[in-house]
């Protein structure tokens, strides 16, 4: 978490890990994501992802603030306890990537390829929830009542 505090800068090269903070205050289109997580992110696509860590909001589940978790190949995205329209909780994406040989630019790409784009974000809220959203369902005290994902 400290990779994405606001006094750290967003890339980071010790000579051996790269550590890059990918932040936008747009919510995901979980469909596209999918779509980049399954190509972007497979081995050597843009380096070696050893570790990702950070907030995420979904335009389909634009009520809860989600946790992205990867280590390797296994990537994790779950409900956290944090409301979206909280002043506390974070907005948009705040991922922080730790890797060997990455390839920022094409991540950076590659993630904003996945955002709502202006069209979308101007568009009914309410639409948002009949994006395709692959992903599981989120139950658990996180998720809150009445999802449809």
């Amino acid at each position: 978490m400290q990779a994405l505090s606001e006094h750290t800068p967003d890339l980071d090269h010790d000579g051996v890990v790269t550590t890059y903070a990918y932040r936008d205050e747009r919510p995901f289109h979980p469909g596209r994501l999918a779509v980049a997580v399954e190509h972007t992110f497979a081995p050597g696509a843009v380096g070696t992802v050893l570790r990702s860590r950070g907030f995420t909001q979904f335009a389909t589940r634009s009520d809860r603030v989600g946790s992205w978790s990867s280590v390797g190949q296994m990537l994790s995205l779950d409900p956290t306890s944090s409301p979206s329209w909280h002043p506390d909780s974070p907005h948009g994406q705040q991922i922080a990537f730790f890797g060997l040989d990455l390839d920022v630019a094409t991540i950076r790409r590659e993630l904003d390829t996945c955002l709502l784009t202006d069209d979308e974000l101007l568009g009914d809220p309410a639409g948002w929830r009949d994006f395709v959203d692959p992903f599981p369902v989120w139950s658990g005290p996180g998720a809150g009542p009445g999802h449809r994902h």
